[in-house]
């Protein structure tokens, strides 16, 4: 079985109400194939931790500040991509900005 190298960038990510914090995340296979996700984070109101944390497979959009409303699919947080997606979250991340440099 081959595997497929996917390559993730973090298009945008903020904060509101310093309680709720959301990522917005490309995944690209190596076809150039493109998939969204937003992952939102609910903190307590100490935000000491995190209390829930939903990832939302979304619909294509042309650039950050273009997020569509609609969820497609929800993503479980234990499975194979959703731990990709949480794990690329944690490491930091790229932006696609750094990623794709305009010259």
């Amino acid at each position: 079985m081959k595997t497929e190298e996917i390559k993730s960038y973090l298009i945008k990510k903020e904060t509101t109400d310093g309680l709720i914090e959301r990522f917005y995340i490309k995944l690209e296979n190596s076809d150039s194939v493109s998939t969204n996700y937003v992952v939102t984070d609910y903190y307590n109101s100490s935000r000491t931790e995190i209390v829930d944390t939903i990832i939302e497979k979304i619909g294509n959009y042309e650039h950050a500040d273009q997020v569509p409303a609609e969820v497609d699919t929800y993503i479980s947080k234990d499975s194979y991509i959703g731990k990709k997606i949480l794990e690329f979250i944690v490491d930091g991340g790229v932006s696609f900005e750094e990623a794709h440099p305009i010259v």
